[in-house]
């Protein structure tokens, strides 16, 4: 058989048809992980006709004859190409993004993109793992089986929850697919690179659990679903280690401020398929609610059944309350529950000997003080000099020196660093409309723009500084670990006045690490002294930490005014020193959160969302599918007004 442009223009045509029809194929009935031979094929046909069609239709073009034809051949031979890269484009669009409503093309796409994704994640991730319930995906030749056994036993609890599992494994990627992190789609879970740090639960990242949370949940659900984001990021938040008490901490803290989103304004036209941070942190505590009150079949039943046109009213159905008693209930229940602060204190162990009495006394008055200590800090102007001395294992000493700024009050969080003596300058602000961050090498270059972007309105600023985590939270850098012990606790040996607490974390049968704080009643139960030492396995010293901090009083209040740190280790040791320079205690001028302070900059134009504009080889495809009817119609009325001669 003669192979023409026309045949294999057609032939373009017919396979891209049965590319589509195996894509609405795998989309309808949610088929994961199909082999990749299911699209090679008619998408290797596709292509080959596709370099026919334009290499013929090129040299068609310029040696001849019927060079009208060849192009208006070659054209539309091409457009199958061009239509299937839009339709893959659109799913990569839109999977690089959060805010976007589900819709049967993006289901279709989806599909489709989902096994062209495997060959790339073997190449890149060419490691092969499977436990009972995921398959991963590493570029690590070693398997981490403690990381694995933590996974499954993540997949298994959630899906023991809901009595029912799915008959496809996660494809858990241990990193990004075409620049894409931090997404589920289509039984691929794409989590964190290896080598982050982890939640301190089981040795997974919280990333990862996260993104496996959300496909646990998606396979309960039938296909078609409208669970809007408050859920479904609230269900994935609340399986995903240690957040989910940054969450409820974050959610306290904007409930006192009166910044809590309604649930009305969660589940409206802005918000439904929106995933900014409020969505996460209120969904968080939603879904915990639902779950402790109502339990895991009506939450599911509500997932189930909800569509966003109807929301309020699957909430009376299934729940027996309205939208607004539901918000009501869940606002009293948190506004009724301790600080995060006096939550993690009393969730610690304690030793035979430590009196619980005594120790929630402690956590009473450790939570006042340190509320007193922060209040004058959320309208602050505070100059910090930080010093950093380091000593490697020869005796080298290097000195670095910084000058920090910071300006803080409801409208606003701004921090000024100057690195001395190369002069080099880092801005970053945040204010409840736009974060944006600066940088320039010495004071004399401009000001090059970091990034800048728009936020939630919503968010607060109530946290304590980062110069201020020291003397004020000194257990925070144990807020992720889940085996801390409080040994003992009594007054300091040489002064009565300190309260003295030692603590160690067992997680592992053996301590990983030890020490004790000093804490000043008299000065708001601030720290004092404090000293940590990691161990390793043997029970060896890796490293230890001490820190002391001295205070002032400025305007009545109790100002830690010296704060140093000192690090021992095999390689070396370090000393870094924080100092106020000055504080005022007043709100701060407006300008250094506005962007035209710094030289002059204007903020960049607004990237427009996906869903408002389309890629450029749909613009392509369309230009080409207009263009190419034309040439259709041309030819055919050409060929209608040649001269017919009869026979003679």
């Amino acid at each position: 058989m003669k192979v023409t442009l026309v045949r294999l223009a057609w032939m373009a045509w017919l396979a891209w048809l049965l590319t589509l029809i195996v894509m609405a194929w795998l989309s309808y009935w949610r088929v994961f992980h199909a082999s990749c031979v299911y699209m090679a094929i008619p998408m290797a046909v596709q292509a080959l006709c596709t370099i026919g069609v334009l290499g013929g239709g090129i040299w068609r073009a310029i040696r001849g004859p019927r060079r009208w034809n060849a192009v208006t051949w070659m054209l539309f031979g091409i457009l199958p190409a061009l239509w299937m890269g839009a339709l893959v484009e659109y799913a990569i669009r839109f999977s690089s993004g959060r805010n976007h409503r589900p819709n049967p093309l993006l289901r279709w796409a989806e599909g489709g993109s989902s096994i062209l994704v495997e060959p790339y994640v073997r190449v890149f991730y060419p490691h092969r793992y499977e436990g009972q319930r995921f398959v991963m995906w590493s570029n690590s030749p070693q398997p981490d089986q403690a990381e694995m056994d933590a996974m499954d036993a993540h997949i298994r609890d959630m899906e023991q929850t809901f009595g029912r599992r799915s008959d496809y494994k996660v494809y858990w990627v241990r990193g990004p697919v075409l620049g894409i992190s931090g997404r589920y789609g289509y039984g691929w879970a794409l989590g964190e690179r290896l080598g982050f740090p982890t939640d301190g639960v089981g040795k997974l990242q919280v990333l990862d659990r996260h993104e496996v949370a959300h496909f646990v949940l998606d396979q309960v659900l039938p296909r078609g679903n409208e669970v809007p984001k408050l859920l479904h990021e609230g269900w994935a938040e609340l399986h995903s280690g240690w957040v989910q008490e940054d969450s409820r901490e974050q959610v306290w803290l904007t409930q006192r401020e009166g910044k809590l989103y309604s649930l009305r304004e969660l589940i409206g036209p802005q918000l439904y398929w929106n995933s900014e941070p409020s969505v996460y942190w209120q969904g968080c505590v939603l879904v915990e609610y639902l779950l402790r009150q109502f339990g895991h079949e009506k939450f599911l039943e509500l997932c189930t059944t909800c569509r966003e046109a109807t929301f309020p009213e699957d909430v009376q159905r299934v729940l027996g309350l309205s939208l607004d008693e539901l918000d009501q209930a869940y606002q009293q229940d948190l506004a009724g529950q301790a600080s995060p602060d006096k939550r993690f204190l009393t969730s610690l162990r304690l030793e035979e000997g430590v009196d619980p009495q005594r120790w929630q006394r402690f956590a009473d008055d450790y939570c006042a003080g340190a509320e007193r200590l922060r209040t004058p800090f959320r309208q602050a102007s505070v100059t910090i000099v930080e010093t950093n001395d380091r000593t490697d294992e020869d005796g080298n000493t290097t000195t670095e020196s910084h000058r920090s700024e910071y300006y803080h009050d409801d409208h606003q969080q701004v921090s000024i660093r100057t690195g001395e003596p190369s002069g080099w300058v880092s801005v970053k602000s945040v204010t409840p409309d736009v974060q944006f961050a600066l940088h320039k090498d010495d004071a004399d270059q401009p000001w090059q723009l970091v990034y800048y972007f728009n936020r939630d309105s919503r968010s607060i600023f109530s946290r304590a500084k980062p110069y201020l985590d020291l003397p004020l939270k000194p257990l925070s850098p144990l807020s992720r670990e889940q085996a801390i012990t409080i040994t003992e606790m009594g007054a300091n040996d040489s002064t009565s006045r300190l309260v003295r607490i030692s603590f160690e974390d067992a997680a592992h049968g053996k301590p990983s690490y030890r020490g004790w704080w000093e804490l000043d009643p008299e000065r708001d139960y601030g720290l004092v002294a404090a000293e940590y030492e990691y161990l390793d396995a043997q029970g060896a010293r890796i490293y230890s930490k001490h820190m002391t901090v001295e205070y002032e009083t400025i305007d009545g209040h109790h100002v830690p005014k010296v704060a140093c740190e000192e690090l021992l280790h095999s390689r070396g040791a370090s000393r870094s020193t924080y100092e106020i320079e000055s504080c005022q205690f007043k709100a701060p001028p407006r300008k250094v959160s506005e962007l035209a302070s710094y030289g002059g900059l204007r903020p960049p134009e607004s990237a427009k969302e996906p869903a408002s504009s389309l890629g450029i080889l749909a613009w392509i495809a369309s230009g080409g599918s207009l263009l190419g009817a034309g040439l259709m119609l041309t030819s055919v009325c050409r060929r209608c007004r040649q001269p017919s001669f009869p026979n003679s």
